[in-house]
């Protein structure tokens, strides 16, 4: 039996009011999942190797591939970037499907598709790091 009491248990300081500190925790995340899937992702559970498939996928081989193929296609290859598109569709009708306001909704879809960028950087630099020997140390997403 689950029992939930209705008082707040915990206080998490996630409050962002700067882009900057958005990007610094959506880097973080990447590192985070590259490190996770580094430690775990040969495991039966397979941590995280989806979420870096996705990143991998929307942060760089579709970018990738439509700037490397442009001079070749004429700029036809620049249409794949039309592909964000439907994601930011389905992100906004299952935010809506969840009861989300219209404007929440479009907040987060748009977010989210954007999110690919800053976490590829982030697993770009655990991958670097990692390939360096340097100390994993944690990321701050804040200034102190």
């Amino acid at each position: 039996k689950i029992l939930l009491l209705d008082t707040p248990m915990v206080w998490h300081d996630a409050a962002m009011h700067r882009f900057m500190e958005w990007w610094r925790r959506a880097r973080r995340t990447g590192h985070a999942y590259a490190q996770v899937a580094a430690m775990h992702g040969n495991s039966d559970e397979r941590y995280f190797m989806r979420e870096c498939r996705r990143i991998w996928i929307w942060g760089l081989a579709i970018p990738a591939t439509a700037l490397i193929l442009a001079p070749f296609t004429r700029g036809i290859s620049l249409m794949l970037f039309f592909l964000y598109g439907p994601q930011f569709g389905w992100i906004l009708r299952n935010a809506r499907k969840r009861g989300w306001p219209l404007g929440d909704a479009a907040v987060y879809a748009f977010f989210t598709v954007l999110t690919k960028f800053p976490a590829l950087e982030g697993m770009l630099a655990f991958y670097w790091r990692r390939w360096r020997g340097q100390e994993l140390t944690i990321m701050e997403h804040k200034e102190s």
